[in-house]
């Protein structure tokens, strides 16, 4: 099943247009990356972190790359748009923190639903219709035209509803994602909650409370699941084997990175690869 010592993903993105059900999305779901579903027509229902949430015609839903999530529901009818890319495509892609944020809150505080009017739905459907022609076609330079496009999508949503990016002018705020962009580089450290409020200059406790508040986790939950993520990835893009993962992602000890990801994906990570590549066959 594995050759060799090093296996890239496809892309960083894809873009595709679906109608009607999806058998991948309700089975076996692999994905470690940020997630845009526009509905044009009919609906369907998505289970995000637990939460069933019903998405109709004319709406947009935002998924983060931490968050795992199943499509449960889907009308025979049901016309949408998915846009997937990993969180460095977004970082490289959209330098504002005011747009970035809304990809850093756990769907715990609010699934972010975006309900476009009229006035903005031609917009909406046509910057998702380039990025399918974009992605389809790969002409030169196709993903720097998709990272503009991904800029437009979120400048679009928000100018309709900017409290969904949770008031991200405030400068607390902007502490808290700067904390989150310092976490997702160094996820693999042994980072406490002492070393961020020392090097963020805020107190221990004010960091905790605001960490949950504008995040919806806590430090340390953010940080085990920034690294179960990037545990998946390199499960499904390397040979390594899970005492090489464990250390990589920061868990010095392989049993007990196996006991938290059986605990978050119901199987081991070994189990996971392997449905992984047979879902490739």
């Amino acid at each position: 099943m594995l050759n060799g010592t090093n296996y890239s993903m496809k892309d960083n993105i894809s873009v595709e247009r679906k109608i009607g059900s999806n058998k991948e999305a309700t089975s076996s779901h692999f994905h470690f990356s940020c997630e845009m579903i526009f509905v044009e027509e009919g609906f369907l229902v998505m289970n995000v972190e637990g939460v069933s949430t019903l998405l109709i015609e004319n709406q947009l839903l935002i998924i983060s790359s931490l968050e795992k999530h199943t499509l449960e529901k889907v009308s025979s009818d049901c016309s949408r748009y998915i846009f997937r890319f990993s969180t460095d495509f977004l970082f490289e892609s959209v330098r504002d923190p005011s747009l970035i944020i809304i990809f850093n809150r756990s769907s715990a505080l609010c699934v972010p639903i975006f309900s476009i009017p009229p006035d903005n739905q031609y917009t909406i459907k046509e910057l998702f219709s380039l990025l399918l022609i974009e992605f389809r076609n790969k002409e030169d330079f196709y993903k720097n035209r998709c990272s503009v496009l991904l800029s437009a999508i979120l400048i679009t949503l928000y100018r309709l509803d900017s409290s969904m990016f949770n008031k991200s002018n405030n400068p607390l705020v902007k502490k808290i994602y700067e904390i989150q962009m310092y976490l997702n580089t160094n996820y693999h450290e042994n980072t406490t909650l002492a070393d961020l409020s020392s090097k963020f200059s805020i107190s221990k406790s004010y960091l905790e409370h605001s960490f949950v508040d504008i995040t919806g986790h806590s430090v340390k939950r953010y940080i085990l699941k920034t690294r179960l993520t990037n545990a998946k990835k390199l499960l499904c893009s390397n040979d390594y084997n899970v005492s090489t993962i464990s250390d990589m992602i920061g868990f010095y000890d392989s049993n007990y990175f196996i006991k938290q990801f059986k605990k978050s994906e119901d199987i081991t990570p070994l189990q996971y690869r392997k449905k992984y590549f047979s879902s490739k066959d």
